[in-house]
């Protein structure tokens, strides 16, 4: 399980696959310098909802694998979760079949 960090103070979990392709999408927009929301569901056991960040270039990131290599990247995935990032609702994390990813926040 790896995490995405963000404001110092927060990491988010998810799968080393789910993570790569997170990161690629991301990377992508701020490259460009484009601001987005990123979105994802939380356990029920901590309460359920959904969780959402703004993301720009002045937010210091980091993305942390569980394993130091990351298979091969879904081309359609990446296309999904890049369109959804381009939308007015932001990149919500979803798995392959489109179904909302569940990552567990943790603040420090």
């Amino acid at each position: 399980m790896g995490f995405l960090a963000y404001d110092s103070s927060a990491r988010v979990q998810f799968d080393d696959d789910t993570l790569a392709h997170v990161e690629v999408v991301v990377i992508n927009k701020l490259l460009r310098k484009e601001s987005f929301a990123l979105s994802w569901q939380e356990p029920e056991d901590d309460g359920g909802g959904r969780t959402s960040v703004w993301i720009d270039t002045g937010l210091p990131l980091r993305f942390r694998f569980a394993h130091p290599s990351v298979g091969r990247l879904d081309r359609d995935w990446l296309e999904q979760l890049t369109r959804g990032a381009m939308s007015s609702h932001g990149l919500v994390v979803v798995d392959r079949q489109g179904l909302p990813v569940t990552a567990r926040t943790q603040r420090h």
